[in-house]
């Protein structure tokens, strides 16, 4: 299982490089995005603040440099600004790609594809939960929907089955909900 951490540490004037004086390791599951992530660090992190205060406070602190936290062959990376190209799912991508996206970009910015209708205009449609369903061939960009409880997309290894999304001016809801009012029409491309 995948984990994400809790820092707290004396600043230097270099970008990551002060002293941590504790560290919380807080798990990432499969299905887990980023809100879910960020709410449950929510919890943990005032905790750790108590701690880290009372242990300053009490002068019973234990500096460990942060590169004694690298792993070996782990690979340091910068946390990019996020534009909204970067939010866009492109289906020729296979579909663990394109449900991290989903899961790294929810709730915000949201992760979204265009949805091309027969008028020519576009219908940008954001994705909020999704489970990657691998298949062999497929044609991607394909829509694959019952009307009433199910949405895949096709992608390059299989489909991305949406689980919540969001049109525009709608709220956010679960896909049965949305198919309840609303027909993904049968000759619309994605883009």
């Amino acid at each position: 299982m995948k984990q994400n951490r809790i820092d707290y540490f004396f600043l230097k004037h270099e970008i990551d490089t002060g002293l941590i004086i504790y560290r919380k390791e807080v798990p990432i599951g499969p299905e887990d995005t980023a809100g879910d992530l960020h709410d449950r660090m929510m919890e943990e992190g005032p905790l750790l603040v108590l701690k880290t205060v009372r242990a300053i406070e009490n002068n019973a602190i234990q500096l460990q440099p942060q590169e004694e936290y690298i792993q070996q062959g782990e690979e340091v990376k910068s946390a990019p600004k996020i534009f909204k190209e970067d939010c866009k799912l492109d289906f020729s991508k296979d579909i663990h790609h394109l449900n991290n996206q989903v899961r790294g970009l929810s709730p915000f910015p949201g992760a979204f594809f265009d949805l091309a209708l027969e008028d020519g205009s576009l219908l940008p449609v954001k994705v909020f939960r999704a489970i990657p369903e691998p298949a062999g061939t497929v044609l991607t960009h394909e829509i694959i929907s019952d009307g009433k409880n199910t949405l895949k997309i096709s992608a390059a290894d299989g489909f991305l089955v949406v689980q919540e999304l969001q049109l525009p001016g709608k709220k956010r809801m679960k896909t049965e909900e949305l198919l309840r009012g609303f027909k993904f029409p049968e000759r619309a491309t994605i883009l």
